[in-house]
Order: structure tokens, then sequence, then C-alpha cells
């Protein structure tokens, strides 16, 4: 988690950062099952996605720091475990035998999928409940977003260097990361 908060501060040309671990898992919402991708994350997270919600509220800095249970639907999953035109906000969703609120749903879809691939309805949660629902105490990633679209090369390189100074690589040691582009 330090590096996440380095690199939002000490990299320039960031504009948002996130901390993320992702997984997949079934949820149960009454009798209903769905296979969906969880989308560990912070609360810059709707910013960086441009991700707005049709009801209810993403999860705060709040509910990041008591790590609390909560998850946001995307669209599809709120439709998928409670049926079109329902709201389930404050209702209750299942996820490895541990309960979770509803504390929103997105007002786009998302989701990821392989090339040919329907995608999986993606939910968030705060990425503190996230490792405790995966019993671990690493993150998978920090997501970051550029103020503008041609910086991300230039940001890539510099997080690259922070990261290799903050875990004591020396000139010959490999990378203990990999650091991504979408550019």
């Amino acid at each position: 988690a330090d590096d996440v908060l380095a690199s939002g501060k000490e990299v320039p040309g960031v504009q948002y950062v996130a901390a993320t671990a992702t997984d997949t898992a079934v949820l149960t919402a009454g009798g209903t099952r769905l296979f969906a991708r969880l989308q560990g994350t912070d609360v810059l997270y709707p910013d960086m996605r441009a991700l707005t919600l049709r009801s209810g509220r993403f999860f705060t800095a709040r509910h990041v720091a008591d790590r609390s249970p909560m998850v946001v639907l995307s669209s599809p999953a709120a439709v998928s475990l409670f049926g079109a035109g329902t709201d389930p906000t404050g209702r209750q969703v299942e996820i490895r035998r541990q309960m979770f609120t509803v504390a929103g749903v997105a007002a786009r879809p998302g989701g990821f999928a392989a090339s040919g691939e329907a995608p999986l309805p993606e939910v968030y949660v705060p990425y503190t409940a996230m490792l405790d629902l995966l019993r671990i105490t690493h993150l998978h990633g920090v997501a970051l977003s550029v103020h503008r679209a041609g910086e991300s090369t230039q940001v890539a390189r510099e997080v690259t260097r922070l990261l290799r100074a903050r875990h004591g690589l020396g000139p010959d040691d490999p990378d203990d990361f990999t650091v991504r582009t979408q550019a």
C-alpha cells in the first residue's frame, strides 16, 4: 500500500492512483448465483474509469480503512442477482461465505473477457476487504491514470524507477513487479 501512495505523490503526470486486488467468485443473493469478477479497489476507481452510479454510492475512504464488506455491483450483476428494475442498495450478497452489503449499482456495465468471450459481470469492493476475503496481505496491482494521454510511457518509466528504488533493487537485479500501459 505504501507503493500506491508513493506512486501518486512522487511520479509527475499521475492523475489518480488506486490499489487493486482481483479474482473471480460466485456471488449469491437469495437463491440466485452469479459468477463474476471481483475488483478490489480504492475510492478513486470511479474517477479513473468514468464510472457513474445508477443508485446508491461507491464506498468511501472510511469503508476502505475499516475493511468494510461493501460491494458495488455493475448493472449486469445487479440485474442477474436481483432482477431488472430492482434497486438492491442495502441488500446482502454472499461472496465466499461472507456477507457483503450492496452500497450501490454502477450505471454502465463493466467487465473483462478474453477475446471472443462475453465479459464477466464486475463487482467492486474495498481492496482491504478483498485482501481479507482472499486471506492475503499483498496487493495484486496499482492502477494509475495520467493527466495527458501522451504521458503514459514516461509515467511508466518513472514508476519503474520509483518501485525499483523502494524495493531496494540493484542495477543487476530483475524487477519484482510488472508495469504495463494501455497506450
